[in-house]
């Protein structure tokens, strides 16, 4: 059951990524919706209201009312109130986040590890020259390690896996 609660926790800081939801209020024209839109366009995911299950992030709909290209000339055209919203991933700032949680995380399983030691026994050497260590010495020196490697694995997983700015479209929503 342990080992099983470990492979859990494991798999779900490895896969887990921070996102920023917001609504705003839905784009009334293609216009609107390009000015809200940021420059670096090949980060950005369109989200599409329907249909639900489509594997896609923007399947083609049909053409109804105001229309907006979906990624240059002669691609099917989609209906701006079709589109759910959009996400825009940024990697640097998921290696931020990433080391943040990779030194807390790391730091903190390292002391508890090195807690776990415990102190060292009395001092045997009858010439003086004994170097004891308490719990929390080896705990402090084990966290340092720790954070030290989390920082490292937390900023790779974060790269990897990134931060999402996750921008939902809402007709009820304050302006932007």
């Amino acid at each position: 059951m342990k080992k099983l609660a470990i492979t859990t926790a494991l798999a779900v800081f490895l896969t887990s990524a921070c996102t920023t939801t917001r609504q705003v209020r839905r784009p009334a024209n293609l216009a609107d919706l390009e000015a809200r839109m940021p420059r670096q366009r090949d980060r950005v995911t369109l989200l599409s209201a329907r249909p639900p299950e489509a594997t896609s992030a923007l399947p083609p709909l049909p053409v109804t009312g105001d229309v907006a290209p979906a990624a240059g000339a002669g691609v099917p055209l989609v209906d701006i109130s079709n589109l759910r919203g959009y996400e825009v991933k940024n990697r640097a700032f998921g290696s931020l986040e990433g080391l943040g949680i990779g030194i807390l995380v790391g730091g903190l399983v390292g002391f508890a590890i090195g807690s776990a030691f415990g102190s060292d026994g009395p001092c045997t050497n009858d010439d003086g020259g004994c170097v004891m260590f308490s719990a929390a010495d080896k705990g402090f020196v084990f966290g340092a390690l720790g954070a030290w490697l989390g920082s490292m694995a937390g900023s790779l997983i974060g790269f990897g896996v990134g931060h999402t700015n996750r921008t939902i479209f809402s007709d009820t929503a304050g302006s932007p």
